[in-house]
């Protein structure tokens, strides 16, 4: 069980599991939908305004990932990230996965972001060595400008579509690409909210159903996810995936702590190198 392929094949699976984790979650939280309110003329009132940076905590987020073999044996692997998060919206995670299952006391490397400085640092605790990150600004959080467009200008030809028992029509740029299959099948249901270590979240549960033949399946694939998030804290405070393709992966926030963390914590210690990194576009800023 511990050779070198079992290992390589854990980790994808728990790479892709934690992809399609956040991208779930950047679906429901309500960070990720830009306000609407106030619309008028395809502009949005007050656009440029900033929301206000969400509550300071520090928490554990344990990762457990329960996988059973066909012949019945467990097996279960955990990592730790420790979090950190001040009310100016800095933020700081300490990354103790070492190898599968293996903790360390020790952080194997640290990343700090500073939004209000525009700098992240990414800490190497072993060398005693930083690199710093000049944060570029992201297009969306820049004014908006309006483009004048000739009204004599050609538009661009429609391209051929494909359809097909299973397929949606598709515009092809490349007319022998072959057309990706369907994507599963959603259905969620609300659950919801619930206390967790003193902090509200509302849950939900959405079941996927990869139908027969689509990853050459010979019938369909069931698999979930349940997600609750805090409005309060403005994060995930648990998220729970049950596939039977790579076992059950559940992500907990725990021990948290809302008051104001060390502002240390979002420095580089005055013993470490600190090396300069490529700029690099910086998430959109939180709009109100």
């Amino acid at each position: 069980m511990n050779c070198p392929f079992h290992r390589f094949l854990f980790f994808i699976c728990v790479v892709t599991m934690l992809v399609i984790s956040r991208s779930s979650v950047a679906q429901q939280s309500p960070e990720s939908q830009p306000a609407t309110s106030g619309v008028s003329g395809g502009a949005a009132a007050g656009r440029g305004a900033r929301r206000p940076p969400p509550p300071p905590y520090s928490a554990d987020l344990v990762f457990v990932t329960t996988q059973t073999l066909a012949d019945g044996t467990t097996i279960t692997r955990r990592s730790l990230l420790k979090k950190y998060r001040d009310s100016e919206g800095r933020t700081r995670e300490e990354d103790f996965r070492n190898r599968p299952g293996d903790l360390v006391d020790i952080p194997i490397n640290v990343i700090i972001v500073d939004p209000v400085a525009g700098v992240s640092y990414h800490l190497n605790p072993y060398a005693h060595q930083a690199y710093k990150t000049e944060m570029r600004p992201h297009a969306s959080s820049l004014p908006a400008q309006t483009i004048s467009v000739p009204a004599n200008r050609p538009t661009a030809p429609l391209q051929p579509t494909v359809e097909g028992p299973g397929v949606q029509a598709t515009a092809l740029s490349n007319p022998n690409r072959v057309p990706k299959p369907p994507p599963p099948a959603m259905e969620r249901v609300d659950l919801g909210t619930q206390d967790f270590e003193g902090v509200t979240a509302r849950g939900s549960l959405t079941t996927f159903t990869v139908s027969a033949g689509a990853e050459g399946n010979d019938r369909p694939i069931q698999y979930t996810q349940e997600n609750w998030y805090s409005d309060e804290l403005r994060a995930q405070v648990l998220h729970i995936t049950k596939d039977p393709r790579v076992g059950e992966i559940v992500t907990r926030l725990t021990n948290i702590n809302l008051s104001e963390p060390p502002a240390e914590l979002f420095q580089v210690p005055s013993d470490y190198t600190i090396m300069e990194r490529q700029t690099v576009v910086s998430p959109p800023a939180n709009k109100e």
